[in-house]
C-alpha cells in the first residue's frame, strides 16, 4: 500500500532557543566558602581573538573574559581551594548560560598551596555572541552543585 504526501506550502518558522532563567540570589561580587573568598574583578570582551602568556587563542564568536581572584581566608586545610572554576557558568543578561572555555592562569604558583592571604588572579575565558552582557558567574562542584554565584 502507497502512500501519497501532500505537498503544501508551510510558513517559515523560526526557532529562538528559549532562555534557561537561573533566578538571582545573593548577587554580591565577592562570597566566601569554605575558608576561601572569590571576587569578581572586571569583565571585558576581547574579540575573536586573545593573547594570554600561554599563547593565542581564537574564539568561535567573540571572548568575554571574566578577571577573578582568589584568597585564602582561613588557616588549615590543604592550601589548595575546595573549588575550581573549570566548573564555571556565566549568564547573560537575557538569562543564556554559557560554560567556561578557557582558564588564563596569572598566577605563576599555580601547583603550590596558598598561603594564608595569598590572592590569585584568573581570567576566565567564555566564547560567547557578540554583544553579550555579563550578569552572574556561577561555580559549580564537579558533580554540579552550585557553591557560589556572584554577580558580575
Amino acid at each position: 500500500m502507497a502512500v501519497a504526501l501532500a505537498t503544501a506550502t508551510l510558513p517559515f518558522i523560526a526557532i529562538v532557543p528559549e532562555a534557561h532563567t537561573i533566578p538571582s540570589r545573593n548577587e554580591r561580587r565577592s562570597q566566601n566558602y569554605d575558608g576561601w573568598q572569590v571576587e569578581v574583578k572586571s569583565y571585558r570582551t576581547t574579540g575573536k581573538t586573545i593573547q594570554t602568556e600561554r599563547g593565542t587563542f581564537n574564539a568561535e564568536q567573540t571572548w568575554l573574559a571574566v578577571l577573578v581572584s582568589i584568597r585564602k581566608t582561613k588557616i588549615g586545610g590543604s592550601g589548595n581551594p575546595p573549588i575550581g572554576f573549570v566548573n564555571a557558568l556565566l549568564v547573560d543578561a537575557n538569562g543564556f548560560v554559557y560554560p567556561v572555555t578557557r582558564i588564563d592562569y596569572k598566577s605563576r604558583s599555580i601547583g603550590d598551596p596558598f598561603r594564608l592571604g595569598e590572592v590569585r588572579l584568573e581570567d576566565l575565558l567564555f566564547d560567547v555572541p557578540q554583544g553579550t552582557r555579563a550578569a552572574q558567574l556561577i561555580i559549580n562542584s564537579s558533580d554540579g552543585e552550585e557553591l557560589l554565584r556572584l554577580k558580575v
